[in-house]
Formats: C-alpha cells, structure tokens, sequence
C-alpha cells in the first residue's frame, strides 16, 4: 500500500499525455496545403502571373496554413489545462493505492476506482498517467508520495494491474493483449 496526497501537477499531467500520444504521419493542415497546392497549381503554371507573384502567393498559403494550426493547438492546450486545473481546486482529495485499486479520500466523500476501470497506462520517469478508452483519467507523480518508499510501491502496483496497451510513444504494445 501506498499513500498519496493531492494531485500531479497540471505541467506534469498534461506533458505526460501529450509526450505519450501517437505521432501522427501526416497533419490535416499540412495535407489541405498540399491538396491547395494540387488544385491550383497547374492554374497557376497556366496563366500569365509572374513567378515572384506565385511564390509569395505559395509561401503566404503556407505560412497561413502554420499560423492556424499553431493557434488551434494552442486554444486546445489552454483549454486542456483549464479542465484540469478546475478539477483539482474544486476536489483536494488524498488516498491509498494498493492491489484493490486507488482509494480516494475528498470532502464529503470516498471512492474507489478498481483496477479493471482503466484500460491503458502510460509511464514516464516519475509520473504514470492511467486512461479509460484513449482519455486520460489520472495521473500520478512522484512528488505526491511523502513518505519514502511509496512511489516505487504505487508504480510497481500500478504497472502490475493496469495492462499497457501502448508504449510511451503512442505505438502498440506488444506485449498486451488487445482491448476486449
């Protein structure tokens, strides 16, 4: 059995998931540039505007395609770290992990999330972050752990439970089964 007070912090939650999503292969802002680029290419090539035109008119779309994508990922972090921040200030809470599963104290109240709740974890050195069906649950740290001792407890019960679908880097875990 562990003990644990408070929760991760909001950097550390959100750097663990984001470090261990899936890198994806292509980005739907760069293929609609590339797709832009297709189309309206060969009109351009056609017609008699002039090469500095259609390179600064290229390298415009391009940079206009950046600009969006980098402010929606930013709208989506900020709205991330808002959702958890709400989280922890309207619940202190403290509990125990143990091989039952994480028993949570809060005001007014106390749970217990069983092992088989979570479908997936992801580690990182000194945090592990617990999902449910690809969302993020929970997320533990070694400095919510006081005593000595109860981080390397809490890890080891944790990883000993909760089957890891995927590695850290988002790809498939060989060594798990599929999800039923």
């Amino acid at each position: 059995m562990a003990r644990f007070k408070g929760y991760s912090s909001v950097a550390t939650c959100l750097s663990l998931d984001h470090a261990c999503k899936p890198q994806k292969t292509f980005s739907p802002i760069g293929l609609g540039t590339i797709l832009i680029f297709v189309v309206v290419g060969p009109i351009v090539v056609d017609s008699e505007v002039s090469p500095v035109v259609t390179l600064t008119a290229a390298i415009g779309v391009c940079l206009l395609m950046w600009g969006i994508s980098r402010l929606g990922l930013a709208q989506a972090n900020a709205a991330q770290r808002k959702t958890y921040q709400k989280a922890i200030d309207l619940a202190p809470r403290e509990g125990r992990i143990d091989e039952e599963g994480i028993h949570i104290e809060f005001q007014g109240g106390f749970t217990v999330l069983h092992w088989n709740y979570y479908t997936d974890l992801r580690t990182v050195d000194g945090a592990i972050a617990l999902y449910k069906d690809g969302t993020l649950e929970d997320c533990f740290s070694v400095g919510m752990f006081a005593e000595p001792g109860d981080w390397d407890i809490a890890r080891k019960i944790i990883q000993e439970s909760v089957p890891a679908r995927l590695q850290s880097n988002g790809s498939p875990n060989p060594d798990s089964a599929a999800p039923s």
